[in-house]
This record gives structure tokens, C-alpha cells and sequence, in this order.
């Protein structure tokens, strides 16, 4: 399924669900869309309060990156009326 950017809206990092797929780019600037599996809140007096969410990890890796940004941040998310074809993928 190919996605265009209508599929996705922006919404704050707060916003996002666990389930919810986002729409991210590795280090390297390759585009990823991912299921939100784990949502954590952290805080510390440098960074104030963060959200980090990380993606389901698969049998062969023992750790995953996902997205780690202050309350505020902007991310994509692909729209919900979408993601239930992505879930059959």
C-alpha cells in the first residue's frame, strides 16, 4: 500500500496512541511508517518532560529506536480511517 501525504496528519507527540502508526525517518533519512507499541513520559530538569514511543521489537532484534521528543513536538501519523489496511500488511 503506498501512502501519500494526505494519509498523514500532524498532531502533537502527545496525541499519539499506543497502536497508533506513525510516520518517521531512520538515521540514515529512510522513511518508516511503525505501530506504536510502548509509550513512556519521562522528565528531567534539562529536557523537561518527554514522550518516547518505540515500535514492537521482532524475534531477531534485541532493541529498537523509536521517537523521543519533548511534549509539543510534532509528528505524523497516518490517519486512522488508514491504518487498518496497514495492520494487515
Amino acid at each position: 500500500m503506498a501512502l501519500t501525504e494526505r494519509d498523514l496528519e500532524r498532531v502533537t507527540i502527545e496525541a499519539i496512541d499506543i497502536g497508533d502508526f506513525v510516520f518517521s525517518k531512520s538515521l540514515a533519512g529512510a522513511p518508516k511508517i511503525w505501530q506504536v507499541y510502548a509509550k513512556k513520559f519521562t522528565f528531567n530538569e534539562h529536557d523537561g518532560q518527554v514522550i518516547e514511543l518505540r515500535p514492537q521489537a521482532d524475534a531477531d532484534q534485541t532493541a529498537v529506536s523509536g521517537v523521543r521528543a519533548p511534549i509539543g513536538t510534532m509528528i505524523h501519523r497516518v490517519r486512522r480511517g488508514r491504518t487498518r489496511e496497514l495492520a494487515n500488511l
